[in-house]
C-alpha cells in the first residue's frame, strides 16, 4: 500500500492566502495612504507581481528546456 502524505490546509492555502493579503494591503494603501503608503503599496504589490513571473513563466520554460521526449520522432507506433 502507498504512504500517502496529507497537507494542511495552511501547506495548501498559504502562498495564495499571504499573496492575496499582500495586494488587498498594497491596493488600500494606494487609494487611502498618501508619502510613505504610496512606497509600501508599490512595494507589497510588486511580491505578487514577482511570483507570478517566477512560477508562471520562468519555472515553466525551465522545466520544458530540462523535459526528454518519451518517444522519438521517428516513431509512429506498432507497424500493422
Amino acid at each position: 500500500m502507498k504512504n500517502i502524505q496529507h497537507n494542511t490546509a495552511l501547506q495548501i492555502w498559504g502562498a495564495p492566502l499571504l499573496l492575496a493579503l499582500l495586494t488587498l494591503f498594497g491596493l488600500v494603501a494606494a487609494l487611502v495612504g498618501t508619502g510613505i503608503w504610496h512606497g509600501l503599496a508599490w512595494l507589497a504589490l510588486t511580491v505578487p507581481v514577482a511570483a507570478c513571473i517566477g512560477y508562471g513563466w520562468l519555472k515553466p520554460r525551465k522545466e520544458r528546456s530540462t523535459r526528454r521526449p518519451t518517444h522519438s520522432a521517428n516513431d509512429q507506433g506498432p507497424r500493422k
